[in-house]
């Protein structure tokens, strides 16, 4: 281009003339393409197409068909196992940045990092493109050309097609016979004819057949290029230039059908085309126009012509010849602009590495998206509305009506959308391909429970704005790895549901109405006792703040606000949260909250109790529904055991007392394993009986009960009683000798309770827990309905029990400046009766005046003294309607001595793998108040009868409050006291047997045992009679002991002695578990023992205190000979990373005269038993070998085994260079050729290999494994 630049001096005006800019005609449009992995298919798919697709949180279509989105395309794949692939989408893509201007001189060059791929897209970007008129300062159009090439191996670069230049252009001919030719010159590329013809004047449908045909120009040679049928309804057109047998301004009619042909040649080849039909119908002898119209042929180079004053990017995608390293050339063409009028610079922008795979992805569903990417900053976000899984459900069953028809045979499926949250949890459980197929297949699973569980869930409940809904829908999207039991146990929380082995099936049971199954009385539970336990006012919540996501508002994470306004007013406002699993309804929120509130609120109560073979064997699982009648709890005999019986009337074994007009009915268990109930009516006269301080001579005045002194007394109305009871309606079948009988009234109601669990907890007994149960929850929960509570025990209207076993303790204790505040401790047994309101306490010093301590309502309370004395309290219990008792009274003397703490209960374990769980009840607020911490120890001997001293510390100063601790689990007994702060024990220990040994899953390495003999290095110790003890006299074996010495010579002279053990040397480092074994003893040897036959046999020589004496074992490790030693540290059994250790127990003295005396000592080294495998490994197809590596080497030889899969008659394997870090695998046929084979391999052994100094060796990730 010719630049004209105007000088600064000289020249005409041209003031005239005026700049001018012309407009953009390059713009560039990039397209992000992009494939989201929606689910693991296959799936329903979106739930309203394109309005279900969200881009930047913007839906691509609304309601009424408009479009907010532009540009763009997408496409789905619903996830079956036969989709086709997305065209478009076809590629895997990896896009490298240049960022590099181009210039003539020096073309750029990039080499391609992959060696198989298909194609190269170059990315070239313009950041100006114009020309300004220096003179007028207008701006127009101009151009920059390029050139690519691309060299494979090294072997030159060959340049590209870039675009496509025209060569020429054809004229219109036209003919009416097969002797009238068109001559066409072409090559490289393609070539287009256009055809059209002349029809016949009438509205008939005409149609024509002729062939195309073409011979090299002047051969007269002519070959068949193709046939075509064309039809057409004649319309009459004006041709206004013409030749041939076409004139000007003449009119004729011919059909409206035309076609374009296309054609592809290699060579420049000048060629004449003809026409010729073939036949006719409703029409003349055609006549026919052939055009040749524009020919084009490829360019290596491409000359981007236009305007553009922002950045244009221009791509080019070229295709490449197989495996090879290639290297991309870019070269410009033009002239490097020397000016800033002229802006054609041009710049390597990316280039990006194609494969084309045309993946279909398998059962995976996913949207794949190409749009406009103008519109956006950045990549947008993208959201879908789709229906999910699609799953097995019954074939009875219509997911959409959510109706089951008939019944089902729990055998035959189909497969059917669904978001009901049982049959998604089945599918979960029972597909082999993302579930737990594999290991519960669908044989193992109670169908029946998911069936009945799974029509719950579809019941219709009212959503709380005018609609109904299902109770249960499951929106859930599970995304990464979780703990298999943790992902079926939340999936279970949608229903309110748990999942349970029973019978060598998984079943589920849910939190929804149920019927009674099963009778406990006093009569069939170990010593007739029912253990209550109340849930703490605090966890007693009144409001909930439930987490969701709302379907109505795109999915998104809502708050539900839940209130019990009348449980407010009686606790106040006690908050929590939860999370709603899978919930995506603002109505089940509600439901979700309402039930935390009032499980919380009103089913507070616990039950657990042992039963014998006869109640654990009765079909109960977790879930069911159980009635229990206590009669300490309820203050009549209302259940036992059926002495005789028919199927109308029922022979018992206690008198019953019924109160005439009220109902009744009687539920009995039958030997087929199931309850019944029925009606049973009574009719007598009821009598009256009356109780107080007078005699029982009693008087009716003026409807008041009066003693003889003419005082009110307690009264109550005794009936008629009965041991024989007559049914309204007989029992299906009779009853049982012995079997369990319960009486009902509408006055005094059962116990219900929903069991939690069943645990074994001695030869055939089990003890069993419920969850109290009331079946008003679920109308108060889905309906909004009053919560309705259980009348269980006999209403004490006109009579008030006095308190029982009323005592006073001194609870006097230390405060934390160290001064003792005098306490005394009232206490008695807690009330029973259901219209207890509160009790009083009156107290006075012995001789002075009573004071009003207040009222109360637990049954404890503490009286805080100024000084020391006898004192004398009284207490007395008030109805709720006002009635007090009889007072009851008690003494105490108060010393001020703090004393000793309380005796620990409720000392629990609970055993999970190599750790064991303790727990245990932190007493009252007054009898904890001279608490410090608690002490645990370990005895191996498996005995109630342990003594403290015996055993060994193994949790020391466990700080107050604290009422739980993680331990190593170890086989023996475990002890626990309290300790105050004045260093006082309990006075006894309370003790827990443990039968389960942590070590299960560990094998013996190595034992270090020292007795009898204790031949290791001693300071201050001595043997004797194969014991070690702290040194005195001389203890060897003396005969006869009648010529001893007496004992105290020497003891105390040290106050500790020392014993060192066999250090332990391991092979290699290894990661092992340590565990100290002692059986100890104290004794004062200040004392003769000259009546005693031998020392050996002696146990406990002068019962020294626990107190007065310790053992502790020590041990210190390094991993190499030139390391230092780690500290001492007090071994009780522990996991550690060594090769070497020493260890050593120090005897302790804690009173003149006093020496632990050792009897067994040793440590044992364990390491932990581990498992690994894989599946489905192909061994090579030219070796038939396969060589597998463990995650980490083995500390001892393993166990391999070997599961061939595909293996053939005569085939066998040899395990060849099997060591500690792997082996390898060979496969041959019968003729012992190498064959290539699938197998799954399992090893199992112990610990782990270890690089010298303990260097971890990890080779590779594991496949599989667990320890």
């Amino acid at each position: 281009m010719l630049l004209k630049y105007k000088g600064s001096g000289g020249g005409d005006d041209d003031e005239g003339q005026k700049a001018t800019e012309a407009p953009d005609t390059l713009t560039s449009k990039q397209f992000l393409k992009i494939i989201d992995l929606i689910s693991e298919g296959p799936v329903e798919g979106l739930v309203n197409n394109l309005q279900s697709i969200y881009i930047a949180d913007t839906p691509i279509q609304n309601p009424d068909g408009s479009m907010n989105v532009d540009g763009f395309a997408v496409q789905g794949r619903n996830g079956t196992v036969d989709q086709t692939f997305v065209a478009g989408f076809e590629a895997a893509e990896s896009e490298k940045a240049v960022g590099v201007k181009i210039t003539k001189p020096t073309p750029i060059v990039r080499s391609l990092e992959g060696t198989n791929l298909n194609a190269v897209r170059v990315s070239l970007g313009i950041p100006a493109l114009q020309v300004i008129h220096q003179d007028t300062g207008s701006s127009e159009a101009t151009h920059v050309e390029v050139g690519i090439d691309i060299q494979k191996d090294g072997g030159g670069f060959i340049p590209q097609i870039l675009s496509k230049i025209k060569i020429g252009e054809g004229s219109t001919y036209f003919t009416q016979s097969n002797d009238y030719n068109v001559s066409m010159l072409h090559a490289g590329y393609k070539v287009g004819l256009s055809v059209w013809w002349q029809g016949t004047p009438s509205p008939d449908l005409q149609r024509v057949t002729f062939i195309i045909e073409r011979s090299i120009k002047g051969a007269n040679n002519f070959e068949f290029v193709l046939s075509h049928v064309m039809e057409g309804r004649a319309k009459l057109t004006t041709v206004l230039m013409g030749s041939g047998p076409y004139q000007s301004g003449n009119s004729y009619y011919k059909a409206p059908e035309e076609r374009l042909f296309f054609y592809t040649n290699t060579n420049w080849t000048l060629y004449d085309y003809r026409i010729a039909y073939v036949s006719t119908i409703n029409t003349r002898t055609p006549r026919f126009e052939l055009d040749r119209l524009e020919m084009w042929d490829n360019s290596l180079t491409d000359r981007i012509y236009g305007k553009c004053t922002s950045k244009y990017v221009r791509e080019y995608v070229l295709p490449l010849s197989g495996p090879g390293q290639y290297e991309v050339r870019v070269r410009r063409i033009t002239d490097d602009s020397t000016t800033t009028y002229l802006q054609n610079d041009i710049q390597w922008e990316t280039f990006t590495e194609i494969i084309d795979q045309k993946l279909s992805y398998p059962y995976s569903a996913y949207i794949a998206m190409s749009v406009d990417s103008s519109q956006y900053d950045g990549i947008p976000t993208r959201a879908y509305d789709v229906k999910g899984r699609i799953v097995k459900v019954p074939v009875n069953y219509d997911a959409v009506s959510r109706i089951y028809s008939g019944t089902w045979d729990f055998d035959t499926f189909k497969t059917s959308y669904t978001d009901n949250p049982v049959w998604c949890l089945l599918d979960l459980i029972t597909n082999a391909r993302y579930g737990l197929g594999k290991y519960v297949p669908i044989e193992q699973v109670d169908l029946v429970s998911f069936y009945r569980i799974a029509q719950y869930c579809d019941e219709p409940v009212p959503n709380g704005y005018g609609g109904f809904e299902p109770r249960y829908t499951c929106s859930l999207y599970m995304q990464g790895n979780e703990d298999a039991y943790k992902v079926l146990s939340d999936m279970a929380s949608i229903f309110n549901g748990m999942i349970y082995w029973v019978n060598g099936a998984l079943a589920i049971s849910a939190d929804m109405p149920d019927d009674p199954a099963w009778i406990f009385t006093n009569a069939n539970v170990v010593d007739g006792e029912f253990i209550y336990q109340g849930s703490s006012k605090n966890t007693r919540y009144t409001t909930a703040l439930i987490t969701y996501v709302d379907a109505e508002d795109r999915f998104t994470e809502k708050t539900e606000y839940v209130t019990l306004p009348d449980y407010i007013a009686k606790y106040g406002v006690k908050q929590t949260s939860a999370i709603a699993v899978g919930c995506s309804s603002r109505g089940q929120a509600v439901r979700f909250g309402r039930n935390i509130l009032l499980s919380s609120c009103a089913l507070t109560e616990l039950v657990s109790f042992t039963t014998g073979l006869e109640g654990a064997g009765s079909g109960l699982v977790p879930g069911s529904v159980i009635k229990v009648h206590d009669s300490n709890r309820v203050g009549k005999r209302w259940g036992g055991r059926i002495l005789s019986a028919t199927t109308s009337s029922v022979t018992i074994d206690s008198a019953i007392e019924v109160n005439i007009g009220d109902t009744y009915t009687l539920s009995v268990l039958l030997p087929n394993g199931t309850m019944e109930t029925r009606e049973v009516i009574f009719t007598s006269t009821p009598y009256l009986v009356a109780f107080g301080d007078g005699e029982k001579d009693v008087n009716l005045q003026y409807l008041a009960i009066i003693d003889s002194s003419g005082d009110a007394i307690g009264s109550y109305i005794v009936d008629n009683t009965y041991t024989v009871i007559t049914l309204v309606t007989p029992f299906s079948q009779a009853p049982a000798r012995m079997a369990m009988w319960m009486l009902e009234s509408n006055t005094i109601q059962s116990q219900l309770f929903r069991v939690v669990s069943i645990s074994e907890k001695d030869v055939n007994q089990y003890e069993i827990t419920g969850l109290e149960y009331n079946e008003s929850k679920y109308a108060a929960v889905d309906e909004d309905a009053a919560f309705i509570e259980r009348p269980i025990s006999t209403p004490y209207r006109w009579y008030t029990p006095s308190p029982a076993r009323l005592v006073v303790t001194d609870a006097s204790y230390l405060d934390e400046l160290g001064n003792i505040r005098y306490t005394a401790l009232v206490s008695f047994t807690r009330p029973t009766f259901s219209s207890f309101s509160h009790s009083v306490l009156w107290w006075r010093y012995a001789g002075e005046q009573w004071q009003d301590a207040g009222s109360f309502t637990d049954a404890f309370k503490d009286i805080h003294l100024s000084k020391v004395g006898d004192i004398e309290v009284s207490v007395q219990h008030v109805s709720q309607y006002g009635i007090y008792s009889n007072k009851a009274y008690a003494t105490a003397t108060i010393t001020g001595n703090p004393g000793i703490p309380p005796d620990v209960s409720n000392f629990l374990i609970s055993i999970q793998g190599a750790s064991a769980y303790f727990s245990w009840e932190v007493p009252n607020v007054t009898s904890s108040k001279n608490i410090s911490h608690y002490v645990i120890k370990h005895s191996t001997t498996e005995s109630s009868s342990v003594d403290w001293g015996s055993a060994v510390v193994v949790a020391d100063k466990i700080a107050y409050p604290t009422n739980h601790i993680n331990l190593t689990c170890r086989r023996g007994t475990y002890l626990i006291k309290a300790v105050s702060k004045s260093g006082l024990e309990s006075a006894n220990a309370t003790s827990i047997i443990n039968t389960l040994d942590g070590s299960d899953d560990y094998s013996l390495v190595r034992s270090v045992s020292e007795d009898p003999y204790y031949s290791g290095t001693k300071e201050h110790t001595s043997v004797g009679g194969g014991k070690l003890f702290i040194s005195g006299s001389v203890m060897m074996d003396w005969t006869p002991l009648s010529i001893a010495k007496p004992l105290n010579y020497g003891i105390g002279a040290f106050a500790e002695g020392t014993y060192y053990l066999v250090p332990l040397s391991l092979a290699e480092v290894n990661t092992v578990r340590l565990t100290a074994n002692i059986v100890a003893d104290g004794s004062n040897f200040l004392n003769y023992i000259g009546t005693w036959d031998s020392l050996a046999g002696v146990s406990n020589i002068g019962g020294a205190a626990a107190s007065d004496w310790s053992v502790v074992v020590y041990y210190r490790w390094r991993n190499k000979p030139e390391d230092a030693w780690s500290e001492w540290i007090p071994l009780s059994s522990t996991e550690v990373t060594l090769q070497y250790a020493e260890f050593k127990a120090v005897l302790k003295s804690l009173k003149f005269g006093v020496s632990p005396v050792v009897s067994e000592l040793s440590v044992t080294v364990m390491g932990r038993n581990r498992v690994e495998g894989a599946e489905d490994i192909n061994t090579d197809a030219g070796t038939g070998q396969a060589v597998v590596e463990y995650t980490r080497g083995f500390y001892r030889q393993p166990a391999v085994a070997i599961i061939a899969q595909n293996m053939a008659t005569g085939d066998y394997y040899e395990v060849l260079d099997k060591d500690l870090n792997g082996f390898t695998i060979i496969f041959k046929n019968s003729s012992g050729t190498p064959v290539q084979r699938k197998f799954d391999w399992i090893s199992k052994g112990m610990g782990y290999s270890y690089g010298p100094g303990g260097t971890k060796y990890v080779p590779r990730l594991p496949t599989w494994g667990y320890e």
